[in-house]
C-alpha cells in the first residue's frame, strides 16, 4: 500500500468514502448543520419528485411487477433520506424530530441557526463546519450548479427536438408505408410479373400516381392523383385520417375521390353532389401532338366524397381515387407505379427490406420509411446536431468556473499540500487528489442536471406547462420525448469536458505548488 497516498486521500475524502458516513446519512440519530441540510435536500428532492411521478402513474401501479418494485424501493429510499435529514436538522436546533410532522416547521429548519454547544442529540456541529465554508467553497458550489444547469439544458433542448421530430414523422408515417417498391428505371410496371412472398408482410397495396389538372367550377389546380387498390385502407388506416366525409370504398362507383385538405381549400370544394363533380385532366398518351388542346388531354370526373388531413405538404398535393379510375384515364391498363407494403412488425423493416432487395434484384428499388423521406430526416438530424454543438460549446465556456474553482482551492490548500509533502506524498498523488475532487463535482453536477432535465421533460410531457402560444398549431404544448441515447451522449459529453477541465489545472498547479 502507498501509505502517503492513503493518508492524503483520507485527509481530503474521509467524509466521502467512509461507509459509516453513508450509513449515517439514512440514520435518524445525530445532528447536521443548516448548510448540510440544504445541500442534502438540493440533491434528494429532484429524484424524489421524478420517482413520485413514476410511482403514482397508472402504468407503474398496474404495469410490470419488477418495474413496480424498483420504483417503489427508490421512492421510499428517497423519502426515508428526506426524513432522516429533517430529523437530524431538528436535533441541531435542540428540538425533537417529531416536530417535522408539521409542514411549516421546515421553514424553521432552513432559517434557524443550530445550537453553539453540545446537546443531548450530539456534539456541536458549528465548530466543524464554520472553518470549511469560505469563498472557495461557494465558487465550487457555483461550478456544480453551472454544470447542472448546462446538463439540464442539453437534455431539455434535445428532448424538445425529439418531440418535434416524432410529431412530424408521425404525420408523414401515417401516409408512408413501411416499404415501397418502385422501378429503378422507368415509371410503371405490371404487378403480375412480380412475386412477393414474405411471411412478415401483413398487407400490400397497388398504387399508380399521375400528375393531373383539376378543375372545379371556375378554379383550377395541379395535383397528383393517387389511384389505390382496395387493400390501401387497411395499409394506412385511412379512416383515422379523414376530416370529413367517407372513404372511397363506401361507394360502388369508381368515379369518387377523397381529396387533401389543401386541395379542397384551393379549389373551394365542399362535399358536393353529383351535379358538382371535380373535373380531372390527364395527358393523352395516344395523341400524336400536344399542340391541339382538344386532343392533348383526356377528361374524367370524380365526386368528392371525403376530405383527409395529414400534413400541409401532402394535403396540398394529393387526391385519392380507386386504382381503375386513374388507370383508365391515364391509359395505364393493368400498370402500377409502386407497391406499398405494411409489415406485421415494424421493427423488422430493415431486415425485410434486405430480403426483398435480394429477391427482386437491381430492376426494382425497395425503400423504407426513412428513405422515402430522406431529405426530411437529414434536416431534422442536422438541426439537432447543430443545437447540440452550440450547447456543448456553452458547456465548455461554463467549465472555466471549474478551472477557476479548482485553481483557487489548490492555492487555498497550499499549506496542506506542504504538510502532505512532509509525509512523503508525491506530486502525482497531490494531482490525483484535486483531480478526483473536481471530477466529483462534475459527476454530482451531471447527475443533478440529468435528474432536473428529465424531471422537467416528464412534467412538460405529462402536463404541457409551456404552450405553443396563440395560433393554429398541431399541438397545444411543446412536444417532448426523452431518449436514453441522448441521456447517454449528454452524460459522456459533460464528463469528457469536465475531465479535461479538471486535469489541466490539477497538473499545472501541482508542479508549481509541490
Amino acid at each position: 500500500m502507498n501509505f502517503p497516498l492513503f493518508i492524503a486521500k483520507r485527509y481530503f475524502f474521509r467524509k466521502l468514502f467512509n461507509i459509516e458516513n453513508v450509513t449515517n446519512f439514512f440514520s435518524f440519530k445525530g445532528r447536521i448543520t443548516r448548510y448540510e441540510f440544504i445541500i442534502s435536500y438540493f440533491i434528494i428532492i429532484p429524484p424524489f419528485i421524478l420517482l413520485s411521478l413514476l410511482f403514482f402513474t397508472d402504468d407503474v401501479i398496474f404495469g410490470n411487477i419488477a418495474h413496480n418494485l424498483i420504483s417503489s424501493a427508490l421512492f421510499f429510499l428517497t423519502t426515508w433520506a428526506q426524513l432522516a435529514q429533517a430529523i437530524k436538522r431538528s436535533h441541531d436546533i435542540g428540538h425533537s424530530g417529531w416536530l417535522i410532522i408539521f409542514p411549516p416547521y421546515f421553514l424553521w429548519l432552513i432559517f434557524s441557526k443550530g445550537e453553539d454547544r453540545d446537546n443531548k442529540y450530539g456534539a456541536n456541529t458549528n465548530l466543524s463546519i464554520s472553518s470549511r465554508i469560505n469563498f472557495v467553497h461557494i465558487i465550487s458550489l457555483v461550478s456544480l450548479v453551472g454544470v447542472a444547469i448546462g446538463t439540464a439544458a442539453l437534455i431539455l433542448v434535445l428532448s424538445v427536438f425529439n418531440g418535434f421530430e416524432d410529431l412530424i414523422l408521425k404525420m408523414y408515417n401515417s401516409f408512408d408505408p413501411h416499404l415501397k417498391i418502385t422501378l429503378s428505371e422507368g415509371k410503371v410496371f405490371n404487378p403480375a410479373n412480380i412475386i412477393i412472398n414474405n411471411p412478415e408482410i401483413e398487407t400490400k397495396a397497388y398504387v399508380l400516381e399521375e400528375k393531373v389538372l383539376l378543375k372545379y367550377q371556375e378554379k383550377e389546380f395541379i395535383a397528383t392523383v393517387k389511384g389505390v387498390s382496395s387493400s390501401y385502407k387497411q395499409l394506412t388506416n385511412f379512416d383515422s385520417l379523414l376530416v370529413d366525409g367517407n372513404y372511397i370504398d363506401f361507394y360502388e362507383n369508381n368515379n369518387v375521390a377523397v381529396i387533401g385538405r389543401g386541395v379542397a381549400y384551393y379549389l373551394s370544394i365542399g362535399l358536393g353532389t353529383m351535379f358538382q363533380q371535380l373535373q380531372v385532366y390527364a395527358p393523352n398518351r395516344s395523341a400524336k401532338t400536344l399542340l391541339t388542346p382538344q386532343t392533348a388531354f383526356k377528361q374524367g370526373s370524380v365526386l368528392p366524397v371525403g376530405v383527409f388531413g395529414i400534413q400541409a405538404e401532402i394535403d396540398e398535393q394529393y387526391i385519392i381515387t380507386p386504382l381503375t379510375f386513374i388507370q383508365n384515364l391515364a391509359e395505364r391498363d393493368d400498370k402500377i407505379s409502386a407497391i406499398e407494403i405494411k409489415l406485421k412488425d415494424a421493427d423488422k423493416m430493415l431486415k425485410v427490406q434486405e430480403q426483398l432487395k435480394s429477391q427482386l434484384g437491381d430492376k426494382f428499388v425497395v425503400k423504407n420509411r426513412l428513405e422515402q423521406q430522406e431529405f426530411l430526416y437529414k434536416i431534422l438530424n442536422t438541426e439537432k446536431l447543430a443545437v447540440f454543438l452550440i450547447l456543448a460549446f456553452i458547456m465548455i465556456i461554463a467549465t472555466f468556473n471549474i478551472i477557476g474553482s479548482l485553481s483557487m482551492l489548490m492555492l487555498d490548500k497550499k499549506q496542506d499540500i506542504k504538510t502532505l509533502k512532509s509525509f512523503g506524498t508525491t506530486k502525482n498523488d497531490i494531482m490525483a487528489i484535486f483531480f478526483n475532487k473536481s471530477m466529483l463535482t462534475i459527476i454530482a453536477g451531471t447527475f443533478i442536471g440529468l435528474t432536473v432535465g428529465c424531471l422537467l421533460a416528464v412534467l412538460q410531457q405529462t402536463y404541457g406547462f409551456i404552450s405553443m402560444g396563440s395560433g393554429s398549431f398541431v399541438v397545444n404544448a411543446y412536444p417532448v420525448v426523452i431518449k436514453l441515447v441522448d441521456v447517454f451522449v449528454v452524460s459522456i459529453t459533460v464528463l469528457v469536458i469536465g475531465l479535461v477541465a479538471s486535469w489541466y489545472p490539477a497538473k499545472v498547479l501541482s508542479k508549481k505548488l509541490f
